[in-house]
């Protein structure tokens, strides 16, 4: 028996949930395992990719609320949907309320250590606005159990936050990557550089420009730095590029950034980095840090409780979330050509271990197996 699964999504933007969407996708049991993506905001950055492995992506998002989860409903309908499998604070609402509409039972995926449910009340809100949250949240949560048959978490420490929360059943499954597409080696490297023009020892990091991912951390550090033969390379966008090229510039280290901007062939240009870098002050389980490990990249990021989790058995380096720390340690990592091997040989055997796609994938369809068994 073929079990369709749709996916909600909150857009189609280039992001950690989205990619983790379309890799359990290309690496399922497509034989036994039909697909279907649906998607909230009109932001379609990754729809060629999911086009390459044969989904056709479908934007449901309406004028409002009541639009939207009308034409998500109709689609479950339509596709025939058996699950329906949300990931985010945006798609989990409305994909809750549509499956309680048809009657489908829901696979949350908790990709981050923040708690979706009870009200957010703003600060000095008055009593009548108080209220109104409090309706809404407790309507949201009483739909939440009511459809939700099954959780998956991202990491040990997403499971721990959420284990006296009252879930009920959470799996645990590593997020994965297609490991295969990642190379290392002085070609590799030297193939990299060219790409992005850089010929120079080389910092990376690859994330969103916004808030809470230590971009100006990052700046800070480039300025700080003892050394002042290297590079720093941004791969992404957002909202904190003006902020970021502004500080540079006050910094005096604006011929030393180079931002790339999002780019499709993170796997061809990661070679490039001496080191790999992620300032970010919270994350669940981050592709892109799977990604440097695949790549046998030197890592160093801030201490995170996921992280440490990630980057055990001597694969990473943790530090303060200091950007004098980053420098310092930048520079250290600089001038030991040794560690940097020894880190990235590391990485790379742990994400062939833990963070292959292929593993999440055949995780996430028993799980999937299990829902409809209840």
């Amino acid at each position: 028996m073929t079990i369709r699964v749709l996916h909600v999504l909150p857009d189609l933007a280039v992001g950690g949930g989205q990619q983790v969407v379309h890799d359990a996708i290309a690496s399922g049991q497509r034989d036994q395992f039909e697909y279907q993506v649906a998607f909230i905001a009109p932001v379609d950055e990754m729809r060629q990719r999911f086009e390459a492995i044969g989904i056709k992506p479908i934007h449901v998002g309406g004028h409002n609320p009541a639009i939207t989860t009308a034409r998500l409903a109709r689609l479950i309908r339509r596709s025939s949907a058996d699950i329906v499998h949300v990931h985010s604070p945006v798609d989990r609402k409305y994909g809750h309320a549509a499956a309680l509409m048809t009657g489908r039972p829901v696979v949350s995926h908790l990709h981050s250590p923040w708690d979706h449910r009870g009200t957010r009340i703003p600060e000095g809100a008055r009593s009548p606005l108080r209220l109104l949250k409090q309706i809404k949240a407790g309507g949201r949560d009483w739909i939440e159990r009511r459809v939700v048959e099954n959780y998956i978490s991202v990491s040990s420490a997403v499971s721990e936050f959420f284990a006296d929360r009252g879930l009920g059943d959470v799996t645990l499954i590593d997020n994965g990557i297609d490991v295969s597409k990642f190379k290392s080696g002085p070609h590799a490297t030297a193939t990299a550089r060219t790409a992005i023009g850089v010929d120079a020892p080389t910092v990376m990091s690859v994330a969103r420009l916004a808030d809470g991912k230590g971009h100006l951390d990052l700046i800070e550090a480039l300025a700080g730095s003892t050394r002042h033969d290297w590079q720093l390379v941004l791969v992404g966008s957002g909202p904190l590029a003006d902020d970021i090229t502004a500080l540079a510039a006050d910094r005096g280290v604006d011929d030393r950034l180079h931002m790339l901007g999002s780019r499709d062939d993170v796997p061809e240009i990661l070679p490039a980095a001496d080191i790999w870098v992620l300032a970010s002050s919270t994350e669940g389980l981050p592709i892109s840090v799977m990604e440097a490990m695949a790549a046998a990249r030197a890592i160093v990021c801030y201490h995170l409780p996921t992280l440490a989790e990630m980057l055990s058995d001597g694969s990473g380096i943790l530090i303060p979330h200091e950007a004098t720390a980053l420098a310092s340690t930048i520079d250290g990592l600089l001038g030991d050509e040794e560690k940097r091997v020894e880190l990235g040989r590391a990485a790379a055997t742990r994400s062939g271990r833990h963070y292959d796609a292929r593993l999440m994938a055949s995780s996430i369809e028993a799980v999937y197996r299990r829902t409809l068994e209840k």
